[in-house]
């Protein structure tokens, strides 16, 4: 017998299955805030086989094991009016369980209140889009990047470092949560399946931008931290690395010196992220930087990159 439990508890459970006058979604929303998950956690709950989507299958046998009283029909129906070949992906699952009718009004009746303690999990994993959408990786690339000891899977340590690295403010209780929900079944690691599926359906620039961050911004930012690690690579001060990108030696950083600086040091700055760095900082695409306005900018306690983590990290409760 397939096994439903997958992090959900009926014990002691209000009876949301007899409140008939509401539609099937309205029921498993309450079910999943009784039982404190999320919508993707309840999503993972859900999806029984673990193949980043719930079958009719998987929704009969939770409904089933959470005493809904939701029928095989009602659910057989449910199912028929919201999948999307053959399943229902997690788009829609959020979809239709974002604010279903009734919620507040079958959860009040039977006295749950609902805890605002802790982050949405859907907000940790915007979070972690806008962070892959600022450092240009895709999801796929993301997995080996939050696999810090490469041993070909993510580490409940993996996810924390990770986190810590990129001075994302998820603290250490939301990436316990984060990881039991990318890791339903307790295998001690995020496979890159379950990975991939947990941001399927998200926009990770539009994520970004959700933070406050446009692509402008996000180049500067980039830019920056460029310049900060190779200035912290070859071990230079502030004085040393504008002498050393001052190639024609003539007391200001032209788009010409810079240009030499990129290739000659290997760093990891587009054309037009220089081109949106330098407008920014002289006011013309092509300005030259001149070492008051470099010390300004570089000589922060941190990189505006850690400041980019923070401001994001703030916006989740």
């Amino acid at each position: 017998m397939t096994d439903v439990s997958n992090g959900l508890s009926t014990t002691s459970a209000p009876d949301f299955g007899t409140a008939t006058l509401y539609p099937p979604e309205t029921l498993i929303a309450a079910a999943l805030t009784y039982n404190r998950l999320d919508l993707v956690e309840g999503f993972n709950a859900f999806d029984q086989d673990q193949d980043g989507k719930i079958s009719l299958e998987d929704l009969i046998a939770s409904c089933s094991f959470l005493e809904l009283e939701i029928s095989d029909q009602s659910a057989r129906e449910l199912f028929e009016r919201v999948s999307e070949g053959g399943s229902i992906g997690l788009e829609k699952w959020r979809a239709i369980l974002a604010s279903p009718r009734g919620l507040e009004e079958v959860l009040r009746s039977r006295g749950v209140i609902i805890s605002e303690s802790d982050s949405p999990i859907s907000s940790l994993i915007d979070l972690l889009a806008a962070s892959l959408a600022f450092n240009q990786m895709s999801v796929e690339e993301s997995y080996d990047v939050f696999d810090q000891d490469k041993d070909g899977k993510i580490s409940l340590n993996d996810l924390m470092e990770t986190v810590k690295h990129l001075n994302l403010d998820i603290s250490e209780s939301n990436c316990n949560r984060l990881f039991k929900a990318l890791d339903p079944h307790q295998y001690g690691h995020v496979t890159k399946e379950r990975w991939v599926s947990a941001f399927h359906g998200i926009d990770l620039e539009a994520a970004l931008r959700s933070f406050g961050v446009v692509s402008e911004t996000a180049n500067i930012l980039r830019s920056i931290s460029s310049i900060r690690a190779t200035l912290a690579l070859k071990n230079w001060t502030l004085q040393e690395g504008f002498r050393n990108f001052d190639h024609d030696n003539d007391g200001s950083l032209s788009k010409e010196d810079m240009e030499f600086a990129i290739n000659e040091f290997e760093m990891e700055i587009s054309p037009q992220e220089l081109s949106d760095l330098l407008n920014t900082l002289t006011g013309k695409p092509e300005g030259n930087i001149s070492l008051e306005v470099w010390n300004n900018l570089i000589s922060v306690e941190n990189s505006l990159l850690i400041s980019y983590g923070h401001s994001m990290g703030s916006d989740v409760p």
